[in-house]
């Protein structure tokens, strides 16, 4: 069954299939490209598209998105594409995401990424005082300088 057909069955039905159209343009990222088209060094494959009553293969192609069937490459629309994907991967839009990326070994909270240049001696120091973990160790030294009475 073809994407298009799909979008015409799943009218009314579920929302959850992941097939996606606009106007002309229909893609199922989750279908097999590979019934259509052998992937060429270079390109990736990234669904199924049909546009204009045509179903290929979707593949990434030099920066091109193109319908692949057989030995025949078709460039598709980039501006209906770019809005079907979208639609395609909701809450993967790329970007930061809050909550993700590494977390403090510690738990510390609050933290951010910076840069710093340590000689080997200082940073064998760090490493030691955070029980391996550079920035657990620099952060345990400067709480031990902020409460330090002597100061």
């Amino acid at each position: 069954m073809s994407p298009q057909d799909r979008a015409e069955a799943a009218a009314g039905e579920d929302d959850t299939l992941p097939l996606v159209s606009r106007a002309t343009l229909a893609v199922d990222p989750f279908a097999d490209p590979y019934a259509y088209a052998t992937c060429p060094p270079g390109a990736t494959m990234h669904g199924v598209v049909t546009h204009r009553g045509e179903t290929g293969a979707l593949m990434l192609v030099g920066g091109t998105f193109v319908r692949a069937n057989g030995a025949t490459w078709n460039p598709l629309p980039a501006a209906d594409l770019a809005a079907v994907l979208a639609a395609a991967r909701p809450g993967r839009r790329g970007g930061a995401r809050p909550g993700s990326g590494p977390k403090p070994a510690d738990g510390a909270v609050g933290v951010r990424r910076v840069n710093i240049m340590l000689d080997p001696i200082s940073d064998a120091t760090a490493r030691a005082l955070g029980d391996g973990d550079r920035s657990v160790g620099i952060r345990r030294a400067l709480a031990k300088l902020s409460h330090d009475p002597s100061k």
